[in-house]
């Protein structure tokens, strides 16, 4: 049988591969979270880089519908503007040939 001091011993060998083991461990999962931490990272940079291609995108399509629009709506003052004009002057070609058609009718009655 073992004596006390070699009990003793014993444990102290014991404790010192376990704590080599432990820390062992924590070097290695260290190790691993930092690995995973750098390539969240370089995910994260990748779907940043991503959304921010996509949001350019996007500001470009809206700054040419924007112009598009602001065309749109010039040519919609100009032909506004336009149908007017003709509206005017349809209207004013019908009093003057209505009026033309009475000028002839009492001329006929004269000349009748």
């Amino acid at each position: 049988m073992l004596d006390k001091q070699d009990l003793l011993q014993i444990k102290e060998v014991v404790q010192e591969v376990v704590q080599t083991q432990v820390q062992a461990v924590e070097e290695r999962l260290h190790s691993e979270i930092v690995a995973v931490k750098e390539e969240l990272h370089g995910e994260q940079s990748i779907i940043l880089d991503e959304i921010e291609r996509n949001r350019n995108i996007l500001e470009d399509k809206i700054i040419k519908l924007d112009s598009r629009m602001a065309n749109l709506e010039s040519r919609m003052v100009n032909l506004e503007s336009c149908y007017r004009s003709d509206r005017l002057e349809h209207d004013t070609m019908n009093m003057q040939y209505g009026e033309l058609e009475k000028r002839v009718e009492k001329l006929e009655c004269k000349m009748a």
